[in-house]
């Protein structure tokens, strides 16, 4: 079971062979269950007051792929949002995280492509570049058991490992300057 979690999609052959060999038939339970919003509820929402944003096309880890790949994936992404709701700016939440992904890159694709709304990232409350709006994981488990935390034990942590980061970068500065630190 935890090989088969741990594939993805560069394993898509072997999940489609593995799929074949149980009897899981991907096209019926996409039809069956309908586990993603269709494009009347998404264009619901989008009429109802909320901003639509895009995740990539195929939920991969961006750090992964090339430059080419990775502005496909947003940039793409962000076009189906535009197609469905009609919105001109499109926010972007990276999957997994935007650890890897260079910010003059990001910057550069902002400009190039003005549809581009605010990017979301998964580093807490640290500061980043102000295009990117880092937020607080609060579904990720800390317990071997998989409970959830507590919202308040969540934010202290996201407040303490924004402020070790700050003081962090402080050092790195007044080293940095060759000010001498006592």
């Amino acid at each position: 079971i935890q090989w088969l979690k741990e594939l993805g999609l560069p394993d898509e052959n072997l999940i489609n062979e593995v799929c074949s060999v149980l009897g899981v038939d991907w096209d019926a339970f996409l039809r069956d269950e309908r586990p993603y919003l269709s494009h009347h509820q998404i264009k619901q929402m989008h009429a109802d007051g909320f901003t639509i944003g895009a995740h990539t096309k195929t939920h991969r880890k961006l750090a992964d792929l090339s430059d080419t790949e990775k502005e496909s994936e947003i940039i793409d992404s962000c076009l189906q949002i535009t197609e469905i709701t009609g919105q001109e700016i499109v926010p972007f939440s990276f999957p997994h995280s935007a650890y890897g992904v260079e910010r003059n890159f990001l910057s550069d694709l902002r400009k190039r492509k003005p549809l581009l709304g605010l990017l979301f990232d998964t580093k807490d409350l640290r500061l980043d570049e102000k295009f990117i709006v880092n937020r607080v994981w609060a579904e990720r488990p800390i317990a071997p058991t998989g409970d959830l935390r507590p919202l308040d034990e969540i934010l202290r942590a996201a407040y303490r490992n924004a402020w070790v980061d700050g003081v962090m970068n402080l050092g790195r500065r007044l080293r940095g300057s060759n000010i001498a630190v006592q």
